[in-house]
């Protein structure tokens, strides 16, 4: 529950059902009135006082990464006021609204402080143009490893993965899979594990089979995709993979795995 050197064994039902009360929302989708901009955030709490009157809210982003050193990294305080931000233009009475990231490592919690960054936000948009080459890749630990805008268009991260022997393994990991069936009523789905055959991001089948547990938005593109037709490997982004039943949620990546080569669109 976010207290350091508190059990488990000591959560009591009263403790627990306190907790629940708070919440407002659990991985709720984050999007501006115009659908420019985007988010996605853990938890959304109440923020009340001994007597129980509510003081703001609270934007808790749960990290599993490690723990900042005196305050949080300017992307991670960046992308926690984006939060913030669009809960508050998004409800004009709003109450007081603060954003945490809360590491799962040492139960700690960073405030995120700063200015409004939807007027930077909006000029980024701008900005952004469609380009048939890609950036240049810059593989690494702290970038196929770790979190990167461009994996389902990247074949660098998924050779990094595959040879540092970290492919779809842990939490919040990515991975390339083929789709062999799909239960709707169930939200089930069964594939097959998928490593690089090349470093041009070719699909070379490993025999490995999963089920994974789809549910929110991460259902919603799926069943999406196999509406259209979508036939080929899938790139999961993400996905709870530290378990034997995979989970595929709202917070998740699912994209048709279609790796663009270093040297552009043809």
């Amino acid at each position: 529950v976010g207290v350091q050197g508190l059990a488990h064994d000591r959560v009591t039902i009263a403790l627990w059902k306190k907790i629940q009360s708070l919440v407002i929302a659990v991985e709720g989708e984050l999007v501006t009135k115009d659908g420019q901009l985007m988010g996605r955030l853990d938890l959304l709490l109440a923020d009340v006082d001994d007597s129980g009157n509510l003081r703001g809210w609270l934007v808790a982003d749960l990290k599993t990464g490690k723990p900042p050193q005196g305050k949080l990294k300017p992307e991670v305080n960046r992308q926690l006021r984006m939060y913030r931000d669009i809960l508050l233009s998004n409800n004009e009475k709003a109450p007081p609204v603060q954003a945490q990231g809360w590491y799962t490592d040492t139960s700690s919690k960073w405030d995120a402080v700063g200015e409004n960054v939807l007027e930077a936000a909006y000029e980024a948009w701008s900005a952004t143009q469609p380009s048939d080459t890609p950036l240049e890749p810059t593989p690494g630990k702290s970038s196929c490893g770790g979190f990167c805008d461009w994996k389902a268009w990247c074949p660098h991260w998924w050779n990094w993965r595959h040879q540092n022997k970290s492919l779809h393994k842990g939490d919040f990991a990515d991975g390339v899979v083929i789709l062999h069936q799909y239960d709707e009523g169930r939200s089930t789905a069964t594939v097959e594990e998928c490593v690089p055959k090349d470093a041009l991001g070719g699909v070379e089948p490993t025999g490995q089979m999963r089920t994974i547990s789809f549910d929110g938005r991460g259902k919603e593109v799926l069943e999406a995709l196999l509406d259209d037709g979508h036939q080929g490997p899938i790139f999961l982004g993400s996905a709870m993979m530290n378990r034997e039943v995979w989970r595929v949620g709202p917070w998740c990546d699912v994209l048709p795995w279609n790796p663009i080569p270093d040297s552009g669109m043809s």
